[in-house]
This record gives C-alpha cells, structure tokens and sequence, in this order.
C-alpha cells in the first residue's frame, strides 16, 4: 500500500483551519467574560461611592440637593473601564435595621437616613466588546445599585488622667479630645452619641455618659474643658495659665509646683499640702480623686468601664469607636512605696461620685496589666463589635499594637501637639454603612 503524504498534509491544514477559528473564538469568549466581570465590578464600586458620598454629604449639611451633587460629581470623576457611567437615580429613604428593609415612601426632608444609588453603562453609551465580534455582540450593558444607611455613632474616649502627665501636654491631650468633640458635632447623626471614661492606678470612672451629641454638644463641651489629671490635694496656682480656658496648675507642697509624680508621705503627721490630706476645694476639684497608695497605670481599668458602658446599648446598626489615650507604659508602682491597698482612699470613707470600675486589690503588675487590656480589647471586639484606637504619647510596646481591633490602629505621637491631629484624623474616618 502506498502512503499519500501530499494529501495527508492537506488534511492538517484543513483541521488546522477549523480549530483556529474555534480557538479564537474561545479567546474572544475568554476576553470578554473577564472584561464583563471588570465593569461590573466598577460599577459596583462607584456605585458604592457615590451612595457613601450621598449620604455623608446629607450628614454634614443636610442638604439634599447638594449630596445629590456629589453623587453625580463622584459618578463623573470614576471610570468603569475607561470611561465615566451615567447615575441613574438616586432614591432617598427609611432603612429599618431591625426588619432589614428600606422604605423610599418617605420625603427626604422629613428624614431620610438612607440612600440608593443606581449606576449604569447602558445602550450608546454600553462597555464596547473586545472580540465579542465573533459571536455578534459589540457591547455589554452593566448596571448596579448600592444601598447606604446612616449608622448611628457610639462613641467613647477613654483617658489616662494619671499624675505622670506633665500639665502642658496634658492640656494638648485635653484640646484633641475637644477637636474630636467638635469633629462629631460638624457632621452628627440624629441618633449619634458620645461618651468618656477617664482612669488612672487601678481605677476607671464612667465620666461622661452616653450622650446625644445633637442636644448635649454645648454641655460635653463645658464638662470636658474642665478635663484634667487626678484630682491632687494642694493648691490650684491659675497664675501659671499659659492658655485659657481653665489652664490650671496645682502646688501639692507649699511654693513648690508638682504633678503629682512624688513619693507619697506617712498617713500620719504628713506635712501641711499633701496630696493625701483632702479638703474641700483641691486643685481640680471636678476629677476623680488621685491618692498616693494608688498609684500606676493599667490601662485595662477605662476600657473596662467602657465595655459596660457599650454592654447597656442596644443597637444593631450602631458603629462603635473606641479610642484609648494614655501617656504611659503598663505601671505599678513599687510595693515598698505603697501602702496597704486603698488605705488612703477609704479615709473618711470618701466616695466618688462617678461610676466606677475597680481593679484586684492587690494591684497587677506589668504582665498582669497587659494581659488584662489585650483581654478587654477581645471582649469589647467579640461582644459589641467595637472598633478600638490606641493612642501612646511618647511610649511604644508591642502590647500597643496588639488592643486595636476592627477598623482601629495604633499611633504614636511623640510630642503632645501631634495628639490632636491624630484624634481629628480617627473622627473623620468613621463610617456609615453600605447595607445593600
């Protein structure tokens, strides 16, 4: 038999030019699938964009028209595969979190909440295909929507108020917590509240509860202008005010200007000024009591409080923030300097008039205390889903960077003025909510 190898190479090409064909259209296929899924995915997110923008816009001013605006401005300047889509519609609206549902029956003015984005590339103005010209498709239509609900805010700062602070930093810490304040207040929700738990040694007082921001602003304010380090027995010295308003100094011996940071003296026969020996009227009357046979810093006793104070709230919908500040490494001070536990603090069985969180009596030590704040953090994450900041003046421990949780970070601020913009940045970064 003989072999026809002329013919049989006509037969390759014949194959050969059928599977090309096959091939390129698999590609083309190929291609287009994935350039499909790209524009979808644009547009969804600018979809998500612009209902964000909407709605924080709406928080900030109000303004319906002007959220609408920027909704369109956020549609123009993000392009779903090279060119900007079309917002179709912006629908305003009730977003009931407990039933999960959204009810665009409601005037905008009397309080919407919540707002869906639609955005499209459709007809003229479709994603044109790549090689969909194979199969007789020359463009894709894409069109997404994104539902976006204002969240209310609860809100916490949880301070170190222990007599390490040198006074003028203490005052930048105070201003941060004041610009945070006022951060909220520009752009508050109806619903959104806010609070502080101040703490120092083994102890950490609800000092601030949960407030509406929206009636209670003026008042916060006023009570937080007073924020400052322990209450220390002495005398308040106003002449070293360097910046108002209340910028207040305290001498705890006669003619000698101190923050406290001192050894403590004997419970008996101490010196006329000790800050043991209280009366009324000390330096900052309108703070938790310091003592001496408490000192420390453990910053698990604020967070504590804070965990309660979030335990006692019931909203599902609600975005919780902590944000931690502190001027200290974990610290117990040396047992040979303290006396009994709380045998100054129960003196004249003085009781504080805030609500308290008290630590073991037997103090902790450093390991003790880290483990304490890291377990804390857990809870305040596993329980309530709330967000923490760490905010370290001058210190940094790999324990640190451990309590944040969610969308919270550690940052370290090595003078007190880098404080404030610190705390400025963690208010303008908290979220509304993308639902749908």
């Amino acid at each position: 038999m003989r072999f026809q190898i002329g013919s049989r190479r006509g037969n390759y090409s014949v194959l050969m030019g059928l599977a090309i064909g096959t091939i390129l259209g698999f590609g083309a296929l190929a291609t287009d699938i994935t350039l499909v899924r790209l524009a979808q995915n644009q547009t969804q997110d600018v979809a998500d964009a612009a209902s964000q923008a909407a709605l924080v816009q709406l928080r900030r001013t109000g303004d319906i028209d002007r959220a609408e605006a920027v909704a369109a401005a956020v549609v123009a300047r993000n392009n779903i595969v090279e060119a900007p889509g079309t917002l179709v519609s912006l629908d305003w609206g009730v977003w009931d979190a407990t039933t999960l549902t959204f009810d665009t029956t409601v005037d905008p003015a009397d309080g919407a909440n919540a707002v869906t984005a639609v955005v499209s590339r459709e007809g003229a103005e479709a994603v044109p295909s790549v090689l969909g010209g194979f199969f007789g498709v020359d463009s894709y239509d894409t069109r997404r929507s994104s539902t976006s609900a204002m969240r209310s805010l609860e809100a916490l700062l949880v301070m170190d108020i222990t007599a390490s602070w040198d006074q003028d930093d203490f005052f930048k810490a105070r201003d941060a917590a004041l610009a945070f304040l006022d951060e909220l207040n520009s752009a508050h929700g109806e619903d959104d509240v806010i609070g502080m738990t101040v703490f120092h040694s083994r102890y950490g007082w609800e000092w601030t509860p949960f407030t509406e921001i929206g009636t209670g602003y003026a008042a916060i304010r006023d009570q937080w202008e007073d924020l400052n380090i322990g209450n220390l027995a002495g005398t308040p010295k106003p002449a070293w005010a360097t910046s108002p308003p209340k910028h207040i100094a305290c001498s705890v011996f006669a003619g000698n200007p101190s923050n406290g940071n001192s050894n403590p003296f004997p419970l008996d026969g101490a010196p006329s000024g000790n800050r043991d020996n209280f009366t009324a009227g000390q330096c900052f009357p309108n703070m938790p009591r310091y003592y001496s046979d408490e000192g420390g810093t453990d910053h698990a006793t604020g967070m504590e409080m804070a965990l309660t104070m979030f335990s006692e709230r019931h909203n599902p919908m609600a975005y919780r923030a902590l944000v931690v500040l502190t001027d200290g490494e974990p610290y117990e001070w040396d047992q040979s300097y303290r006396y009994p536990a709380g045998a100054v603090w129960t003196r004249g069985a003085y009781v504080e008039p805030y609500r308290q969180y008290t630590a073991p009596e037997t103090g902790r030590d450093e390991g003790e205390i880290e483990a304490a704040t890291e377990d804390v953090a857990n809870r305040l994450w596993d329980e309530h889903e709330a967000n923490v900041w760490f905010v370290s003046f001058k210190y940094d421990r790999d324990y640190f960077h451990v309590v944040p949780k969610g969308d919270g970070y550690f940052s370290k601020a090595d003078t007190a003025s880098e404080i404030e913009p610190i705390f400025v940045q963690i208010a303008r970064s908290l979220p509304s909510a993308i639902v749908e």
